[in-house]
This record gives structure tokens, sequence and C-alpha cells, in this order.
């Protein structure tokens, strides 16, 4: 059985966004319980939001519908910066996890602005 792919799976930024993604999931279960309601649920929410708003970017009919869901999760990925560094904070990651995400976030951001920057509408 063939499986076919859909436009969005074969971006290197959904690839991207997965992983980080992953490593949010993975870093964030070492928080503390009280905090599954605050920063946990918050920064995975953020993540999840990245990667579901470059694949619904791609389901959409026109350049500006496609560039709007791109800057929603482009937006995502400050949010993801900004939670990090309260987690960081609150001694919940190490300033060497941190660095880890920011890596991470700013060659997804760089890609996802030449994404955005080629779609320019008029």
């Amino acid at each position: 059985m063939i499986v076919q792919q859909v436009n969005f799976e074969k971006l290197r930024i959904y690839s991207l966004a997965l992983e980080l993604l992953d490593l949010i999931y993975e870093l964030s279960s070492e928080f503390p319980r009280d905090e599954i309601y605050g920063v946990i649920s918050q920064i995975r929410r953020a993540s999840l939001s990245v990667v579901l708003n470059i694949a619904e970017s791609q389901g959409r009919q026109t350049k500006a519908d496609t560039k709007n869901f791109l800057i929603i999760a482009r937006g995502s990925l400050y949010e993801i910066l900004a939670l990090a560094e309260v987690s960081k904070r609150r001694r919940y990651l190490s300033p060497s996890e941190v660095e880890m995400l920011r890596e991470k976030i700013f060659n997804l951001l760089r890609q996802l602005n030449s994404l955005i920057n080629y779609l320019k509408v008029k």
C-alpha cells in the first residue's frame, strides 16, 4: 500500500516544527506537576500551534491566507521563546536547555520568515 503525503508534510519547516514540539514535550515532562495547567500547558499549546498553523496554511486557497497562518505560527514561536525564559527563571529549564530551544526556534524562524517573504502579497 502506498501512502500519499500532502503538501505540508513535505515542507522542511513542518519537520522542524515537529522536532521542536517533540523537544518541548520531552523537556516539559520534567516540570513540576503544579505547572500542568500553567507553563506546561501553555508551552505545549504554543508548540502545537506552530505545527498546526503550518499545516493549515497549506490548505488555503490564496497566498494571503497562507501567509496569515504562517504569521500566526511565527507568533507562537515568539510565545515559546518567552515561555522558555520564564521556565529558566523558575529553574524548570537549565540555561543549556534554553539555549538548545532558542537555536531550534531561531532556525525555524529564519526558514519561516523566508517562506513568508516569498509569499509577499501586494
